[in-house]
């Protein structure tokens, strides 16, 4: 999928080129959120590390962002 998109994708943009690199080609893909849990699980890193659906290739990636510690606007209130 990664591949189609950087073929068909229309102006070059170094900002979204960054993006890329830095949320999907620089990582592991999974293909399942329940095969990047367990390899999170099998490394001890259960609560240290966290899932995430790939925007670029619709994989599964690891993070150290947890999405539960996300603010939104209504928590600013």
């Amino acid at each position: 999928m990664m591949d189609w998109w950087l073929r068909n994708r229309g102006d070059v943009d170094d900002y979204v080129d960054r993006d890329v690199e830095r949320s999907c080609t620089s990582k592991g893909a999974y293909d399942s959120e329940s095969t990047a849990r367990a390899h999170i699980a099998m490394q001890g890193l259960s609560g240290k590390l966290f899932t995430y659906r790939c925007r670029y290739c619709a994989a599964w990636h690891l993070t150290r962002r947890d999405p539960s510690a996300r603010r939104t606007t209504d928590d600013e209130d």
